[in-house]
């Protein structure tokens, strides 16, 4: 590692104390930053982490090209939205990534069908199940991780219903996502043996 500057240990104190974030602020940030990007924690945080690297190897490399904007939360803050905005541009909709699955159009194909026994029920279910497991609980889990929220929601469907909803108010795709496959639990349910 190369010795540094007066200039550049002072622009990297400066930048530093620009972006601390205290009280859990940097958690903080991440959540939302996942909420908004919908993106998982590890990628966020990969991206936060980067943007910090980012300012402070330019402070490393550049002695003279270094000013206060350079240093300010809110250029770091750009460079994190860059990043996050590259890697949030092909997301689609939940309730789009869900009915695009292949296990949802396999459960769909099977809903459509008449039911001939309870066995047939339970593996509609078990499929629906699934439907559930890979493109709601796993895409909001990884964007919970390390928050409180994360321990609020199950893997089972059985334990998922109406009354935990609001608490996700603030991933709204993923509540109309799991509205809709509770509905889709209901009608199967509902349906009549024949």
């Amino acid at each position: 590692m190369s010795q540094m500057t007066t200039q550049q240990e002072r622009a990297l104190a400066i930048f530093k104390s620009n972006i601390h974030l205290p009280h859990g602020g940097f958690h903080k940030l991440i959540v939302e930053l996942c909420k908004e990007f919908q993106l998982p924690f590890p990628k966020v945080r990969a991206a936060v982490k980067n943007g910090q690297k980012v300012i402070e190897s330019n402070i490393r490399s550049n002695d003279d090209l270094i000013d206060e904007s350079t240093l300010s939360q809110q250029h770091w803050l750009s460079i994190i939205n860059a990043e996050l905005s590259e890697l949030a541009k092909d997301n689609k909709p939940v309730i789009e990534t869900l009915q695009s699955s292949d296990i949802y159009q396999r459960f769909t194909v099977a809903l459509a069908q008449p039911l001939l026994s309870e066995s047939d029920r339970e593996q509609h279910y078990a499929l629906l199940c699934d439907v559930y497991e890979f493109q709601v609980y796993k895409p909001l889990t990884s964007m919970l991780h390390t928050t409180t929220l994360f321990w609020e929601i199950s893997n089972d469907l059985d334990l998922v219903n109406e009354q935990i909803l609001p608490k996700f108010s603030d991933y709204p795709q993923h509540v109309l996502a799991i509205e809709h496959i509770l509905a889709l639990k209901q009608q199967l349910m509902d349906k009549p043996l024949v």
